[in-house]
């Protein structure tokens, strides 16, 4: 299996509320990004890493470590699902499986990229998901209020791994069709039904505590 890794780290993350994108923040003897990518370096899994980064931290991403497996770096567009675009037409064509992954999540774990690898090589898709513990409520248009079953929810992270093509395809018609894409890639899928969704990887205890900065 030749696969990939497409790093996004285009975004501000004004929610942190620092004065530079959070994944340029140190964490411990390195920034979040440096030990991102370390994390898909040392998994063993990929042929090469793309970073898809704003135009505005090109001077920062050029002070930090990069190591050896990150083969290209592209400019990502005004909404994620743009750069992530742009990040897959970074990616040779010869790969099989892309894992799409947010630079602000830097605890992942080889096991979890294992696994979602696997599947997507199985099923086309494979997404890393937690079970929601809150309950969560929905808003109708008339101001209804309605309590959701959470046993059927789960909080959708990354990584998200695709078969390249699949993946592509559904960026693809994205961009053409020009219409408002869900900010992530499993959801661009759904909404283009470009890949199967067989299968979304439960985290066990063990991994939810390995946040989002």
């Amino acid at each position: 299996m030749n696969s990939w890794a497409v790093i996004v780290a285009a975004g501000r993350g004004a929610r942190a509320g620092f004065d530079i994108n959070k994944v340029y923040m140190p964490l411990g003897s390195m920034t979040v990004l440096e030990m991102c990518l370390r994390a898909f370096e040392a998994s063993g899994f990929f042929q090469g890493i793309t970073v898809v980064i704003s135009e505005a931290d090109r001077e920062l991403y050029g002070a930090i470590s990069v190591p050896d497996i990150v083969k290209n770096v592209t400019t990502g567009g005004t909404t994620r699902q743009e750069s992530v675009y742009r990040g897959l037409a970074a990616v040779p064509e010869d790969v099989d499986v892309v894992a799409v992954h947010d630079a602000a999540r830097p605890f992942v774990t080889r096991e979890i990229i294992e696994e979602t690898l696997v599947s997507a090589m199985k099923h086309g898709s494979g997404v890393i998901s937690t079970p929601v513990t809150d309950t969560i409520k929905q808003l109708s248009a008339d101001g209804r209020v309605m309590t959701l079953d959470r046993g059927t929810l789960y909080s959708v992270q990354t990584p998200q791994s695709f078969r390249r093509e699949l993946l592509l395809r559904a960026h693809e018609m994205a961009a053409v069709l020009r219409r408002s894409a869900p900010c992530d890639c499993a959801g661009c899928g759904e909404q283009y039904k470009a890949y199967p969704q067989k299968r979304l990887w439960e985290a066990d205890d063990g991994h939810q505590d390995r946040p989002r900065l």
